[in-house]
């Protein structure tokens, strides 16, 4: 029960006032939340489809329902992998924020991905405001970065898009990558 008061503290505390010192003081929390942040993301990939049950009468299909909840987490850590590793390869950094970058990251995408859900219902204006929404996300993961790391500005800036450029490369390869192992497994097995 800690755990979920923890992040749910820490969904409220990005929201109200996402300043540095607030995103020092949650990566604090970010010790051993590794299957915690996993449950989130998938929570917010159920949150999205059901939305769009609901919202839009429009039911998707149960294999790309799993292929989500399977993949999209992956995609999740792969982008904080490489925004981790940019900022210790790039800038020459020693210091360990994998964890803290992982617990930031989702505690910044959960509740701002529940928020653009409701303001891309907006009528004509709705898609302009979700897309504000989501540059304002790159904003405060490049804030968070800085603050826990101690990067400078453009540092931070280079580092989170890297990191999603990496991330969206990864978006498109891995289900290739996936999809030609299923297929290479059958035939080395007669």
């Amino acid at each position: 029960m800690d755990i979920l008061k923890d992040w749910l503290a820490t969904f409220w505390k990005i929201i109200i006032k996402p300043t540095p010192e607030t995103f020092i003081e949650e990566s604090k929390k970010a010790q051993g939340k590794l299957s915690t942040a996993i449950v989130w993301i998938v929570f917010s990939i159920l949150l999205v489809y059901a939305f769009i049950f609901f919202a839009y009468d429009y039911l998707f299909h149960p294999a790309t329902i799993i292929f989500a909840i399977l993949f999209f987490p992956i995609v999740f850590l792969v982008f904080v992998f490489f925004t981790h590793l940019f900022y210790q390869r790039l800038f020459r950094r020693k210091k360990d924020y994998y964890s803290e970058l992982l617990y930031l990251s989702v505690g910044i995408f959960v509740p701002l991905s529940a928020i653009n859900l409701l303001v891309g219902l907006i009528p004509n204006i709705g898609l302009t405001l979700a897309n504000i929404i989501w540059a304002y996300l790159f904003v405060l993961v490049v804030i968070a970065v800085k603050a826990v790391s101690k990067l400078n500005v453009w540092q931070s800036i280079v580092t989170v898009f890297l990191g999603l450029l990496f991330a969206s490369i990864g978006f498109l390869c891995i289900p290739a990558f996936l999809l030609s192992m299923m297929n290479a497994v059958p035939g080395t097995l007669h």
